[in-house]
């Protein structure tokens, strides 16, 4: 959805097929350390988008128990908000705009 991302990984992708002296001694010696942005946005994708949502995971309560504050009985199905934990999380840390898609934010800091 973000044409300058994708022009940027394919650029990426494209130099490093051509150091590399072609497609398959590329691929012999591929390694996605050697291709930061690409790397980036495999990242940004799952962060975006994760494979295996939260919601996915549920479980059903064996027991009566107690949760921020609220007391739950057994056979209550719970569901864990991951997303919204992960949320919290990259805001503590200080990441901006975490809506907006950027690979960068994954490169290390020099």
């Amino acid at each position: 959805q973000d044409p300058s991302a994708y022009a940027r990984a394919r650029n990426e992708v494209l130099a490093w097929f051509e150091a590399a002296g072609g497609e398959d001694a590329a691929l012999a010696e591929f390694s996605t350390a050697k291709l930061p942005y690409l790397e980036g946005a495999v990242l940004e994708t799952l962060r975006l988008h994760p494979v295996a949502d939260g919601f996915l995971m549920t479980h059903v309560a064996s027991e009566d128990f107690e949760a921020a504050g609220k007391r739950f009985k057994k056979d209550t199905l719970v569901v864990p908000l991951f997303k919204m934990a992960m949320r919290k999380d990259m805001l503590r840390s200080g990441w901006n705009d975490i809506d907006a898609f950027d690979p960068t934010r994954w490169f290390a800091a020099d």
